[in-house]
């Protein structure tokens, strides 16, 4: 299904955002953008790279030393043009029009000031700051801010307005050393027009109306007796992992080898029990970097990596079958596994734990 294209072993590659027709790999003190024909290098004088944001199809954005910011464009004779904004701050978000991000920074740490806003990367204008982290976030071109792990807000990205706030008053929940926990949010996995979808940490999901700022729904997962790694009962195995679904509409997760679908106009879920296919393949769905489910998907199928059996592998989405897997070589001294896994046309690409960056081609 896949062939290996390209392995880098030599390049210590911290991320890649993937363009139009180019790849974006970013390194400690540099940038390399190539295409099929081409190769563009930007060295950065004594500093470093620290976060990559695709913007749109032709643009991404660098955020370098936690403050300073640059956003290149390319055009068609892949020539790059570039605007500095400097001191602005820690870009956290960009919303899916690559026109607004959010960004906060340290404005002194004694007494603790911190600022928050949003810049308009299109008109290069800062349209609104609070002196205050806000804790924001762009989901599906919605700015929502967690400012305490148990309180939501929904916030006018074009003035900062508060929308609504609604707090989780969801009961305690009992961990595997009896430990009372307060439940708390643990992942903002969607927001349409009548609902904002958050992932909590007592398993559960839950549903709040825009509208009218007040609990909707809690979703459940029912066929999910226990999860051995937290004694939580009719829980999803992780809430943190799951991701929306465009093709269908739907909320997916994977963790190990639980699959579910949930409905989001019916609120039923639709869980798949895939012991018994990955322990065959040998094989199993881990999280990746920053604890998050690193797995992406098309109509047909899902990729995912295994971090404890050194595999990324191909599961056809509609026959719940392994279509594919690729072990990744390790010596008896180091092992090598992947960590973050994307995927663009008929290509994946994949970042493992040494930093190398390997490419696959579809055949």
């Amino acid at each position: 299904m896949f062939r290996l294209l390209i392995e880098k072993k030599e390049t210590k590659v911290n991320n890649i955002a993937l363009l139009r027709n180019s790849e974006v790999i970013l390194k400690d003190d540099e940038f390399i953008i190539k295409n099929d024909n081409q190769i563009n290098i930007k060295k950065a004088a004594n500093k470093y790279f620290h976060k990559l944001f695709k913007i749109d199809d032709t643009s991404f954005l660098f955020n370098y030393d936690e403050s300073d910011i640059i956003i290149f464009s390319v055009n068609k004779e892949f020539r790059l043009s570039e605007k500095k904004l400097d001191s602005l701050g820690s870009v956290v978000s960009i919303n899916n029009s690559g026109s607004l991000f959010y960004y906060s920074k340290w404005i002194s740490h004694y007494p603790v000031k911190i600022e928050s806003g949003i810049f308009d990367i299109k008109n290069n204008v800062k349209i609104w700051s609070k002196e205050e982290n806000t804790n924001g976030e762009f989901v599906n071109n919605y700015l929502v801010s967690t400012p305490f792990p148990s309180k939501i807000r929904l916030l006018n990205a074009y003035t900062g307005n508060l929308i609504f706030e609604y707090e989780i008053q969801e009961e305690y929940w009992i961990d595997l050393y009896k430990q009372k926990k307060r439940v708390q949010i643990k992942e903002v996995i969607w927001v349409t027009k009548e609902n904002i979808w958050i992932g909590l940490t007592n398993g559960k999901i839950l549903a709040i109306d825009i509208k009218k700022g007040s609990k909707k729904h809690l979703i459940f997962n029912k066929d999910f007796e226990n999860n051995y790694e937290s004694n939580l009962t009719n829980a999803f195995p992780d809430t943190g992992i799951i991701k929306f679904d465009d093709f269908n509409q739907n909320l997916i997760g994977l963790r190990n080898n639980q699959y579910y679908e949930i409905d989001l106009q019916t609120y039923l879920v639709r869980y798949f029990d895939l012991s018994d296919i990955f322990k065959k393949a040998k094989i199993r769905a881990s999280v990746g970097i920053n604890g998050k489910g690193d797995f992406v998907f098309d109509e047909k199928f899902i990729y995912f990596i295994d971090k404890m059996n050194n595999k990324i592998g191909v599961l056809d989405r509609q026959k719940k079958e392994v279509e594919w897997q690729f072990s990744f070589n390790s010596s008896s001294d180091k092992r090598v596994f992947p960590m973050k896994l994307l995927k663009q046309e008929n290509k994946l690409y994949v970042i493992d734990n040494n930093r190398s960056l390997h490419c696959f081609q579809e055949i």
